[in-house]
């Protein structure tokens, strides 16, 4: 498992989403948001982000920070991460203007191993 949260929610910030996250569990969380700036960045590790990922972003980086950021659940005997994201879905997504992955935006749940 792993959350993927925005910093500009419209009623509570991710930082305070992310704060309350972190009282109740230890599930990865990363910060992906537009605020790239290092007084935002340090906002997202103080309230305990695992990881701040700027946009815009390249998706081949952000499925490999994704496997960094679960590899410790891995060494503890979970399955090893690996993207579910096929390269050729990875480069439409680098192709886009919104450069975001449409799987994250989804209702659904995410596909089990990203």
């Amino acid at each position: 498992d792993l959350v993927l949260l925005d910093v500009m929610l419209p009623k509570l910030d991710g930082f305070a989403v992310c704060k309350i996250l972190r009282q109740e569990s230890r599930t990865p969380i990363l910060m992906l948001t537009a605020l790239d700036d290092d007084d935002n960045q340090l906002k997202g590790f103080d309230a305990l982000a695992d990881d701040y990922i700027a946009k815009p972003f390249s998706m081949p980086v952000v499925l490999k920070r994704i496997e960094a950021v679960l590899r410790p659940q891995a060494r503890l005997g979970a399955q090893p991460p690996k993207a579910a994201l096929s390269a050729e879905r990875i480069a439409a997504v680098g192709r886009s203007k919104k450069r975001a992955c449409r799987c994250c935006a989804r209702r659904e749940p995410v596909p089990a191993g990203l």
